[in-house]
């Protein structure tokens, strides 16, 4: 059972890798048709554009997995591997809503009880400190490497956190690393919904309790919903 659980891993970390580098040169093409260049279909510069959104990806959802992995283990919890969901792009015309993204994060199970509520606390914040973390570090770098242009507007995009309409003027082509970040702040709100076993709900049903020892955590979860939800 525990090779099958690693094979299983594997394959959907490497399934992960192909639909959100797929993903990856469709924001690649959109940039460089908004910055007036002419994409070729895999080209090297697609390809190369390409792993700007998909290295982000990869490293946001390994932050937010790493950090419940390394709370969990300090307070002596075992954990599965993270599992990655894969989307594939073709899926993303059958539910227009959601916008392509190659995957929708991941999650890891625990294999023991959970000693106590700080500790549920400490597991769930880590991870969502650590993935947003990296994902505002992509949206200043991300807003900074984009391009004036005609470019595609920012109206006709699924959902934009207001943080990047302060860092982004309109009128730009967005760098596939702003999209990149963008995937971030739809895992972290997505994290943030108040039932469990999202974080979100974890945070909520311990955060009395950690109020008293990490009032700074609680308040840093505020901050991490306000910017979330201002558009």
């Amino acid at each position: 059972m525990k090779i099958l659980r690693r094979v299983v891993i594997v394959v959907l970390w490497l399934t992960a890798v192909c639909t959100i580098g797929r993903v990856g040169v469709l924001y690649s093409a959109m940039f460089t048709m908004g910055t007036g260049t002419v994409p070729v279909a895999w080209g090297w510069r697609n390809l190369s554009l390409s792993l700007w959104y998909t290295v982000p990806v990869l490293l946001i959802i390994a932050a937010h997995e790493g950090g419940h992995w390394w709370a969990a283990r300090r307070v002596r919890v075992s954990t599965t591997g993270p599992y990655v969901i894969p989307w594939p792009l073709a899926l993303s015309v059958y539910v227009p809503w959601l916008p392509a993204m190659g995957t929708f994060g991941a999650f890891l199970t625990f294999k023991d009880p959970l000693p106590s509520k700080l500790a549920e606390w400490d597991i769930a914040f880590a991870g969502l400190w650590a993935g947003f973390l990296v994902t505002l570090i992509c949206t200043v770098v991300g807003a900074w490497l984009s391009q004036p242009a005609t470019g595609f507007p920012r109206s006709g995009r699924f959902w934009v956190p207001g943080v990047v309409t302060l860092l982004l003027p309109s009128g730009l082509s967005w760098h596939p690393l702003l999209m990149a970040a963008r995937f971030g702040w739809c895992l972290t709100v997505f994290s943030l919904i108040p039932l469990r076993p999202f974080d979100g709900g974890r945070l909520l049903n311990t955060a009395s309790a950690a109020w008293a020892t990490r009032r700074w955590q609680v308040v840093a979860v505020g901050l991490i919903c306000g910017l979330c939800w201002v558009s």
